[in-house]
């Protein structure tokens, strides 16, 4: 009985420890769009959504039609509030990777994207993602 009562401590302890250390995730709205650059979706790129006070950061790949989706903790969204938006070239993969010791191969072409969009510091942009709305970020790039 003695041993039965210890091992229902432990395991009690256990349970208690464990749901501790799993904190409760903030809510997340959902959050979508697609980019445009002249008028025309653009068709590679990440989006790079930053929190007012930058605590949060969260990256979005653009599709080939220009569309994203925001995920946070495996889940489709990201925390309320309000968020400085910037536009990147997309990330290399594959064989567009360069290698250190190929320089027979071209330089990837430049990106399309004006400079000023590639930092949420100059792009201009910013959304006011609301909770229980359909966040649709429709983003018109300018030259």
């Amino acid at each position: 009985m003695c041993c039965y009562l210890r091992r229902s401590w432990f395991l009690l302890v256990c349970v208690l420890l464990c749901c501790g250390c799993n904190p409760a995730r903030p809510p997340v709205a959902k959050v979508h769009g697609q980019v445009r650059l002249n008028g025309e979706p653009l068709t590679s790129g990440i989006v790079i959504l930053e929190s007012e006070d930058g605590q949060q950061s969260q990256l979005a790949d653009l599709d080939a039609q220009g569309k994203f989706e925001v995920r946070t903790y495996q889940d489709a969204g990201i925390p309320p509030g309000i968020y400085k938006i910037a536009v990147q070239p997309g990330r290399p993969t594959g064989d567009e990777m360069p290698l250190v010791s190929d320089v027979t191969k071209p330089a990837p072409p430049p990106s399309p994207i004006p400079m000023k969009y590639f930092s949420v510091a100059t792009s201009g942009l910013t959304w006011d993602i609301k909770l229980d709305q359909d966040n649709d970020l429709q983003i018109d790039l300018k030259p």
